[in-house]
């Protein structure tokens, strides 16, 4: 499987890693390192993350308050979305859902 990362969810990661390291130098690369982490255990094992709405599933971060959205296909998976989990999840279902495949 290869994995796929919309354009939102690259802007999703890029504000958030900006939002870090302002808030202390070094804790953005600490950021992307563990949703970096977070892609590995999607790839490795993607239905193990729990479906929180029609075929998006759902991979917390660790140390940091985000989930990775993601749609499961038959030989891809799409991120979403990353967002902060505090945040309305109807802004990422009104980007549209890939379908499953």
């Amino acid at each position: 499987m290869r994995l796929v990362i919309t354009r939102t969810a690259e802007a999703d990661i890029g504000n958030a890693y900006c939002w870090y390291e302002e808030q202390r130098v070094g804790l953005g690369p600490e950021f992307l390192a563990e949703i970096n982490s977070a892609f590995e255990a999607v790839l490795y094992e993607p239905l193990r993350f729990q479906q929180v709405h029609r075929f998006v599933r759902r991979a917390l971060v660790h140390r940091f308050p985000y989930g990775v959205f993601f749609v499961v296909a038959a030989r891809e998976i799409t991120v979403i979305a990353v967002m902060h989990l505090a945040r309305n999840p109807r802004r990422m279902y009104q980007r549209g859902v890939p379908k499953q495949g």
